[in-house]
C-alpha cells in the first residue's frame, strides 16, 4: 500500500507541475547496454491510474481478510 501511495505522489508531481523526469545510468562494461528513464506527463497519467487501481485493490484485500481473521 506505501508503494501504491508513493506512486500517487509521484505521479500527481508530473502531472500537476508537468515537468518531464529523464535518469540515465552511466555506461556499463558492456557495449550496447544502458538504462535510462524518461517519464513524461503520459507516462505519470498511466502511473496515477496503476496506483489508484492498487490502491482500492490494498483496500479490498485488508477488508477480505478480516474475514478470516475473526476465525
Amino acid at each position: 500500500m506505501l508503494a501504491s501511495l508513493w506512486g500517487l505522489i509521484f505521479s500527481l508531481s508530473f502531472i500537476l507541475f508537468g515537468q518531464e523526469l529523464v535518469f540515465s545510468l552511466a555506461p556499463t562494461s558492456f557495449p550496447l547496454l544502458s538504462l535510462s528513464f524518461h517519464i513524461d506527463l503520459l507516462a505519470g497519467f498511466f502511473v496515477f491510474i496503476i496506483s489508484l487501481i492498487s490502491i482500492f485493490c490494498s483496500l479490498y484485500g485488508l477488508g477480505y481478510l478480516t474475514h478470516f481473521y475473526k476465525k
